[in-house]
């Protein structure tokens, strides 16, 4: 074990904690390059899952959440729009686009992956994505 003990690692073997920060700076990196910053990657992650879960977002709450002013908030949505990872509806409201689909589901997928070998590597079960 490194200069860390159990005691100050709260019983989490250290390989986990490698392999979790491995595995998420790995996603910030291939988000980075997307989305062209992270702050752009956070705010179409979050119209991503309120899509997929028939919500909307709160560009005030958005905001918040983030650490940006909403106007701020607004022009980074404009600039997501205009590259196609958002669309503007009729009525007005924001939404995570189908090109985004087409790029994110198989980079989610991709992911989970690397979620499960990260898993696999650290010595615990043999994940595998459920059946169709």
């Amino acid at each position: 074990m490194s200069d860390f003990d159990k005691a100050r690692l709260h019983g989490v073997p250290p390989i986990e904690i490698v392999l979790v920060s491995e595995v998420l700076n790995e996603a910030d990196f291939d988000q980075q390059k997307a989305f062209g910053d992270l702050i752009n990657a956070a705010v179409v992650r979050n119209f991503k899952s309120a899509r997929l879960k028939s919500q909307t977002v709160s560009v005030r709450g958005l905001a918040r959440v983030i650490g940006i002013q909403p106007s701020t908030l607004r022009r980074r949505i404009d600039g997501l729009i205009a590259a196609g990872w958002l669309e503007r509806m009729d009525d007005g409201s924001i939404r995570y686009s189908q090109k985004s689909f087409d790029f994110g589901a198989p980079a989610s997928r991709a992911m989970m992956h690397k979620f499960a070998a990260s898993l696999r590597r650290a010595g615990w079960v043999d994940f595998r994505p459920p059946e169709d």
